[in-house]
């Protein structure tokens, strides 16, 4: 059967194979190791000022960014994990993360969402890691120019970057972007953004965006 063209691209499709393979486990969570994952989460936690703060966890999985900022000390006020896949964000509701509430909702089929989380929290940052991997450069940045609109202070996110030297039949299902593009993109938003591209062999790219008024 054709794909629906006005239809958004069923991005959760690699997670909920990779659930029924694996279970809820980190294995369903496609990170390529743990190690890499949370080299993301480190970055994250340096480029935007996470404590105190409200942070919507976009495509949180089994909450793993949470479960890293407590290892870390780091303590927002309250962490939202957004999840699409109903069984990873089961999984990740019986860990009993710390200052963590959960809402299931895929964010990519419907970026809504975040207007409909902020105006019964409002959002000071919103972050997403790993979770625009499987997504077109055009369609992910529509979901965080949505996240954008609603975060009072910033917004965070990191993404497989084209000038790594890999090929996208080598990162597939991950879609690798042109960070150049992307930071383009942002600054058309805001004339504060600060971009990583120093870390995990510049394989990887880290874009923060920031209210003028700052963080």
């Amino acid at each position: 059967m054709a794909e629906d063209p006005n239809q958004p691209p069923d991005t959760l499709a690699p997670y909920r194979a990779a659930v029924r393979e694996h279970g809820a486990t980190f294995k369903a969570t496609l990170w390529a190791s743990e190690e890499k994952q949370q080299t993301r989460f480190r970055v994250l936690s340096e480029v935007m000022p996470l404590g105190g703060r409200t942070v919507l966890d976009v495509g949180a999985g089994l909450s793993d960014l949470s479960a890293y900022l407590a290892a870390a000390r780091i303590e927002p006020e309250r962490i939202i994990a957004l999840e699409g896949v109903p069984e990873l964000a089961a999984e990740a509701e019986r860990r009993h993360l710390p200052r963590t509430e959960h809402v299931v909702a895929d964010f990519s089929a419907d970026p809504g969402v975040f207007e409909r989380v902020a105006g019964t929290r409002p959002i000071d940052i919103a972050l997403f890691s790993g979770s625009l991997n499987a997504m077109e450069m055009a369609d992910a940045l529509r979901c965080v120019e949505a996240a954008w609109a609603v975060a009072r202070h910033g917004v965070a996110f990191n993404f497989l970057s084209a000038r790594g030297g890999r090929t996208s039949a080598q990162t597939k299902p991950a879609v690798p972007y042109d960070p150049a593009a992307v930071l383009t993109w942002a600054l058309g938003r805001t004339p504060t953004v600060l971009i990583r591209h120093d870390y995990m062999g510049a394989h990887d790219a880290t874009v923060a965006m920031y209210r003028p008024s700052g963080v």
